[in-house]
């Protein structure tokens, strides 16, 4: 088993579960390395979701499908970049 240190902590005073999110979900100029290593696997992605629509990321093996889906279920916290569920507004930098 793989051992490692998340970043994310869920038991924070601050932190905030959304049982649902109403309105649009955003991921700006998202950065993102797996927390094992130091390589950037991606940069520069913008995704926007309006509320009501249904997305299906589709794409070759290794795009990056499953590790967006992990950002956006807080599996991972992207590097550096904006993440926006609405109504809350987080801003990401390291």
């Amino acid at each position: 088993m793989i051992e490692q240190n998340q970043d994310i902590n869920h038991n924070l005073p601050e932190s905030e579960t959304l049982l649902q999110v109403e309105g649009h979900i955003e991921l700006q100029n998202i950065w993102f390395r797996y927390p094992s290593r130091k390589q950037i696997v991606f940069q520069y992605f913008y995704l926007s979701i309006h509320a009501g629509k249904t997305i299906t990321p589709v794409g070759h093996n290794g795009f990056g499908k499953s590790t967006i889906i992990s950002i956006f279920k807080r599996f991972y916290d992207p590097y550096a970049g904006h993440f926006q569920p609405s109504p809350i507004n987080e801003n990401i930098s390291q």
